[in-house]
């Protein structure tokens, strides 16, 4: 099992930053996994990347719009 570690190049209108949310419990392996961004502001990613233990990178990608959750805001 790699462990992988997500890094998100972030421009916020904010000083303090969000966090990364995902849960990995009941997934297997090789399915899909999902990551959530929270911030308490508004907040605009261009890209992240997702890096293994050696921190070699896996994937780069563009995010997904998503809406508020919980107490973050919407980006």
């Amino acid at each position: 099992m790699v462990a992988l570690i997500v890094f998100a190049q972030i421009a916020a209108t904010s000083p303090s930053p969000g966090v990364i949310r995902f849960n990995q419990l009941g997934y297997l392996p090789d399915a899909p996994k999902v990551a959530v961004y929270c911030a308490l502001q508004p907040t605009e990613i261009q890209h992240f990347t997702v890096s293994d233990a050696t921190g070699k990178t896996v994937l780069e990608r563009r995010p997904i719009p998503g809406g508020a959750f919980g107490p973050c805001a919407t980006a």
